[in-house]
Formats: C-alpha cells, sequence, structure tokens
C-alpha cells in the first residue's frame, strides 16, 4: 500500500517506472554482498627520507 502511494506521488512516469522496476528487481535478485578484509600493520614508519648524494664531486 504505501510504494503505491509512494509511486503515485512521483513526478513523471519515467520516475515511477524506474522506481518500480527497481523495486520488482530488488524482489527478484539477492543483493551481491562482498566483504574485503583489512589488513592492519603494526605501526608506520615517518622515516624521514635521507637527502639525494649528487654524483659529482664538490669543490
Amino acid at each position: 500500500m504505501w510504494r503505491t502511494i509512494y509511486l503515485s506521488k512521483l513526478p513523471r512516469f519515467e520516475k515511477k517506472f524506474r522506481v518500480a522496476l527497481d523495486w520488482t528487481l530488488d524482489l527478484l535478485f539477492h543483493k551481491d554482498l562482498v566483504q574485503f578484509q583489512t589488513l592492519r600493520t603494526k605501526g608506520v614508519s615517518h622515516k624521514e627520507p635521507e637527502p639525494a648524494k649528487s654524483e659529482k664531486p664538490a669543490g
């Protein structure tokens, strides 16, 4: 009942059709759930980079 009221209040036919189609597809197909495994390191090194050594001898 609430979905019918919601569809009736949508402004354009294209929007009504798209929402009704989306609801129908949700009934027919299950959601794809994906779980990502996140790995944490013990710590992050904030070491300062060493200055680049020049190839030419100084002086």
